[in-house]
């Protein structure tokens, strides 16, 4: 385009182009804003190889920034969304049989229901967690006694998840699983209690 503003006259010859290079070009110029020239008379036709190769380079030019910007400006996959982390404030609860809190430790079962009130910012989760004894083994007399325990836990873009009792009686407790694809409920095994031999938790969304 460069050489045609300079040179307003300059345009194709049908004769040493094919038709599909001169509309091309005329396309571009049509693009550019440029107006087409006129023809030349007959008595001053261009010399041979006098203007081509100016005009080979500008439709050069021209066809590769043409398929530069088809190249930029579509046909491309479009980006992968970022994950996100899962939701999971609100109350959970556990109510026993196969939920709540259920684990054997020095012999003896216990299993405790679960209300979980929660907050989350990101990945980070606090709140509070309400548990009653259903079930000790080991000490009938406990059944009913109900505590309140700070929460604190984490989840990330998979659903993992974990929790912790910072003022419970076992202070290297840890909840650990997942969020189940539905985000209606979370589950997993338990650790850090003194002679744990197995435990599980579970809780669904209210």
């Amino acid at each position: 385009m460069e050489a045609r503003r300079q040179n307003p006259s300059l345009r194709l010859d049908t004769k040493e182009f094919p038709p599909r290079i001169v509309q091309a070009y005329e396309a571009a110029l049509r693009e550019a804003g440029l107006p087409l020239a006129a023809p030349p008379p007959p008595a001053t036709a261009e010399k041979k190889g006098g203007g081509s190769k100016t005009l080979w380079v500008v439709l050069g030019a021209a066809a590769v920034a043409g398929g530069a910007a088809i190249a930029l400006g579509g046909g491309g996959s479009e980006p992968t969304p970022a994950a996100t982390i899962p939701q999971v404030a609100g109350r959970w609860v556990g109510a026993g049989g196969s939920d709540g809190e259920i684990f054997t430790a020095g012999g003896c079962n216990q299993q405790n229901s679960v209300q979980l009130d929660l907050t989350q910012s990101g990945g980070t989760i606090s709140g509070s967690g309400d548990f009653v004894v259903l079930l000790a083994s080991c000490n009938p007399g406990a059944v009913g006694a109900t505590v309140r325990y700070q929460v604190t836990g984490t989840i990330d873009t998979q659903g993992n998840i974990t929790f912790r009792f910072p003022n419970g009686p076992y202070a290297n407790e840890l909840w650990s699983g997942n969020l189940n694809g539905a985000g209606t409920r979370m589950q997993g095994t338990l650790s850090g209690i003194p002679n744990l031999s197995s435990g599980t938790w579970a809780v669904n969304k209210q």
